[in-house]
């Protein structure tokens, strides 16, 4: 099995690619396998699941499966849309079903975890009592061995001592510590169970369907894992591995910006699948540091990134390396011995807590040089042994008095180090309370450490058959699925005038929008200016064409609004933003709406304008970036007019949804369910931070954000922000008090007498193991906020009814098409492409759907598991709608439908429009705390302690002039 995607391109005579014929803009490569012949989906598979949807048909079996099933079962299989046959980026994997597996935990204590506790594992399993069936072993490295033999324990359970020493060392150092690991039994996996339940068509239960996923991924994951030249990313479920030797590919590695590497890596998982077992696996690529020179590493980080310190502090927290200044260690073998020491921070004012308050270190600023940190350095006898911590710097002195001394004069007067760099700033390897400096020239960044390619074809096979030494054979070649192509929702506008279509996509060419907003009396532009800015619009009155074509396109695209105020210029200064307050200060008072120009993409200044004017000021605001608005080198005038034109009326679009506009209609919604103007949809997602924000990671929220429709238009959908009660918490635990103001917007907005008898949820944000806390935690908050608010005859009828619809986006499955035909130019799977059979559970009612188009690299399609399901069934129990032969069908192009009404695109989006607004009022959220997710000024954050800040929800209120708008467009 080698598999690098289907980007590249395999060489002829393995099989290969095969261009599309006759289309002159045609770009497709369409791989064929080797002897050009496409295999058909595995008939077997097909049988099984229609097995088992005509068992779940009688009666009795569905009564059972409603009783006995963690999840609803399937309500049977798509039918319409055009077959396609596709490939699928799994492989076939087939368990020798006389393999029994053992499965053991493993406690450690004291509590290890990260590299040690993988460390104290290998070492676990060189103990005597284990060592002699190491080769019947495979483990995760933190808490599962399996094996598949048992192993000689007493009472199902040992405690193996290990004395730790590190990788290199053979032998512990004389002040190791002591560890204690307990190996305890758990269970027996039998694979001839597994094949049982996969090929059964009767109602079956099998209760060890996660534990056994688990056991094969330990497997097939253990090779990479101790493999030396690869490092690997993910837990049990899943796996990144990439190569670091010298001997892989360069074309897998790419070097970036800032000090950093991208290496093409290769993911895998076990998934069950009707009939068999499959294995996932995907190009996956990885950002790592690069490794060699702290000195080399800062001065390219800087170069890409500016001189901010805090950025560089961020970017170090959690770095890998070995120290220089010290005599090297090897072992028996000659290999070096490498003690890690870990980066906590850059030096700064507030270091030393834990020590005595003469003794703290003296720094002159944030991120100073070595001449600018002073610490504390007792000598320290000759021969006595290491004592609890009573200074700050690097170690104590032999000789010479009690003092404060320079990390400069330290290195120099200790190992006769000179600092050829002082400008650069020293390291803290230590904690912020009892800190210890290191100069940048004596410490070296370790190999294979992720900034949080594919295996070589060698690689690829040792994994292969490091999984055949356990009895598991893994077919050479993907699997072909069953796939449909739907038909394209039709977009409509004004007066139901519909557009020409293109594959996925439209124009808003000699278009109105579907409903306008309120008229627009008192707005006007902003133009933030830098030197480039400055150089295309000097002043005011140059910038007054592009104002003219943006009102042009408003009108032309039916917004009300009137003339807009004379705009402003002003200067902006990277480390000041009072008079960039003072002027949104200033136009929240006179304006509704500012038009902000800024600098460049990915501005800094974009997160600031959009904290203080939604939650400050209640200022609505567009932003665009000045490169979007002029002309782009060898354009001609009209070639200008033209595309400013086209991004104009893209602009219009976010006029109009702000100012409580619906854009435009999907046709099919017409004559669904919503129609009926009796059923809410939400949108829920959650952002976390992301950890690597030194010092901002234990205070930074997560943040859960709901979206909720008003009324059967689908246009507008007003956001509802509140932080989690502790950061990286999935499950949303405000869920009640979010969904009951939308309950009375549903009302206040959409002009309703009553509350929605259905609710349609469709949650982002959560990975597959938390499924059924999203039933058992959330389901019972959305109840009650029902309760809470819904007349007693409504209560009296069961209502309201919920079905709630987990969106995934981060995940592995790719679809690729067999041939030409069914191809769009760039050789991805067409937009609308659909996949619900071969490679789903037949027992649980899930899909992919790939609604759009992509542009560059291969189609990524959302995955939808429905958990639970009271709206469809209960309104179609006794008829289903007009060409539909199952609920399946319903639900299926109702999320197609509903990836179509995205109110700022004219084209389909990867996942609904519910799911895509709630992941954009995530990102609107972070904006808002960004001094907890992002590296900020010396001032705001590091100096004056801000990472002891607290986030609060206040934080993220919308102001209430904006509050019922859609703010985060």
């Amino acid at each position: 099995m080698s598999f690098r995607g289907f980007r590249d391109t395999p060489q002829r005579r393995e099989g290969g690619p095969t261009r599309t014929q006759g289309r002159s803009d045609a770009k497709a490569i369409i791989y064929l396998p080797p002897g050009g012949k496409v295999p058909p989906p595995d008939p077997t598979v097909r049988r099984i699941e229609d097995g088992i949807q005509k068992a779940t048909a009688d009666p009795l079996t569905l009564s059972k499966l409603q009783l006995n099933s963690e999840y609803l079962p399937r309500p049977g299989y798509g039918t319409k849309g055009r077959p396609v046959t596709l490939w699928a980026n799994y492989f076939h994997i087939t368990p020798d079903p006389n393999l029994v597996f053992y499965r053991y935990a493993i406690d450690v204590r004291p509590a290890a975890s990260g590299r040690k506790l993988a460390q104290i594992v290998r070492l676990v399993l060189e103990a005597p009592e284990i060592t002699s069936m190491a080769a019947d072993l495979v483990t995760d490295f933190k808490s599962t061995i399996i094996s598949r033999v048992r192993l000689p324990l007493a009472n199902n359970a040992i405690i193996v001592p290990v004395l730790y020493r590190n990788e290199q060392e053979d032998e512990p150092t004389e002040d190791a510590t002591q560890y204690r690991a307990r190996i305890l039994y758990t269970n027996t996996l039998r694979v001839m169970e597994l094949i049982e339940y996969l090929t059964s068509t009767n109602f079956s239960q099998y209760d060890e369907k996660l534990p056994m996923i688990q056991a094969l991924n330990i497997l097939l994951n253990h090779y990479p894992k101790t493999s030396p030249d690869l490092v690997s990313r993910g837990g049990n479920r899943a796996n990144r591995s990439f190569p670091l030797s010298n001997k892989a590919s360069q074309s897998d590695k790419a070097r970036l910006l800032g000090g950093l590497i991208a290496i093409r890596g290769f993911f895998s998982s076990v998934r069950l699948a009707a009939g068999r077992v499959l294995v996932n696996v995907n190009v996956s690529h990885g950002v790592f540091y690069n490794s060699g020179s702290l000195i080399v590493f800062m001065d390219t980080f800087q170069k890409a990134n500016g001189k901010s310190l805090p950025a560089l502090n961020e970017v170090l927290h959690g770095i890998r390396g070995r120290t220089l200044h010290l005599p090297e260690r090897r072992n028996r073998s000659g290999e070096l011995i490498i003690r890690s020491k870990t980066v906590h921070s850059l030096a700064r004012r507030g270091d030393g807590t834990d020590l005595p308050g003469a003794r703290r270190p003296e720094i002159h600023s944030f991120g100073a040089g070595s001449k600018g940190v002073k610490f504390w350095l007792e000598p320290r006898q000759l021969g006595s042994k290491k004592k609890k911590r009573q200074q700050s710097g690097p170690a104590a002195s032999p000789a010479g008095p009690a003092r404060l001394i320079s990390v400069y004069d330290y290195f120099l007067e200790t190992y006769n180090i000179r600092d050829q760099r002082p400008d650069l700033p020293v390291i803290n390897i230590s904690t912020r309370g009892s800190p210890i400096y290191l100069l940048a020239q004596v410490f070296e960044i370790l190999p294979g450490q992720v900034h949080n390619g594919k295996l070589s074809p060698a690689q690829t096979q040792d994994m292969i058959k490091f999984a055949t030494r356990f009895d598991i054979s893994t077919a050479r070649q993907l699997i072909t699925v069953e796939g449909r192509i739907l038909d394209q929702p039709n977009i409509m506008y004004r007066g139901n005038s519909t557009v020409k279509q293109f594959p996925g996509s439209w124009n808003l060419i000699s278009t109105k929008f579907n409903i306008p907003g309120q008229r627009l009396r008192k707005w006007s532009y902003l133009l933030l200016s830098d030197k480039e800015v400055q150089e295309t619009f000097p002043d005011v009155k140059s910038f007054q064409p592009v104002v003219n074509k943006l009102q042009a396109a408003l009108l032309d695209t039916g917004v009300l609004v009137d003339a807009p105020l004379i705009g402003k210029i002003i200067k902006v200064d990277k480390d000041k933003t009072k008079d960039l307050d003072n002027v949104l200060q200033r136009a929240a008072e006179n304006l509704d709406l500012l038009y902000i120009i800024l600098p460049e993409k990915d501005s800094r200044w974009y997160p600031v304008i959009k904290r203080l004017c939604d939650v400050e000021y209640g200022l609505q605001t567009i932003c665009s970036v000045g490169s979007k608005l002029v002309a782009k080198k060898g354009q001609t005038r009209d070639q200008y007019d033209k595309a400013l034109d086209q991004y104009m009326r893209n602009v219009a679009m976010k006029f109009n949804l702000k100012l409580g506009g619906t854009n435009h209609a999907v046709d099919d919604l017409r004559s669904s369910i919503i129609t009926e103007d009796k059923t809410m949809i939400i949108g829920l997602d959650v952002t976390h931070p992301t950890g690597s924000s030194q010092g901002f990671s234990v205070t930074a929220p997560s943040v859960a954000a709901m979206v909720a429709s008003i009324d059967k238009g689908l246009g507008q959908w007003p956001a509802t922000i509140q932080l989690q009660s502790r950061g990286g918490k999935e499950e949303i635990d405000s869920l009640d008090i979010m969904l009951k103001r939308h309950l009375r917007l549903w009302r206040l907005l959409g002009k309703h007498a009553s509350f929605p008898e259905n609710i349609i949820v469709f949650r982002d944000g959560i990975s597959e193991g938390q499924y059924m806390k999203c039933l058992t935690e959330e389901l019972p908050l959305l109840r009650k906020a029902c309760r809470e608010v819904y007349p007693k005859e409504m209560q009296e009828k069961n209502l309201p009814n919920f079905t709630i619809i987990v969106v995934s986006k981060r995940h592995h499955t790719r679809f690729y098409p067999t041939e030409v035909q069914t191809a769009d130019r760039n050789g991805n799977t067409p937009p609308c492409t659909i996949v619900d059979r071969c490679i789903t559970d037949p027992h649980c009612f899930s899909f992919f759907l790939q609604p759009h188009s992509a542009i560059h690299g291969t189609a990524r399609n959302a995955f939808y598991f429905v958990i639970l399901d009271e709206v469809f069934r209960q309104r179609y129990k006794r008829k289903l709608p007009p060409k539909y032969k199952n609920i399946a069908e319903v639900v299926q192009v109702l999320t197609l439908n509903l990836s179509y009404l995205v109110g700022r695109a004219t084209k389909g989006v990867r996942v609904c429009c519910p799911a895509r607004y709630a992941d954009l009022v995530c990102d609107r959220a972070r904006c808002y705390l960004s001094q907890f997710y992002e590296p900020a000024s010396e001032a705001s954050s590091v100096a004056s302690g801000a990472s002891t800040m607290q986030a609060t929800n206040k934080d993220v209120l919308v102001n209430e002039k904006i509050r019922n708008t859609m703010f985060y467009i």
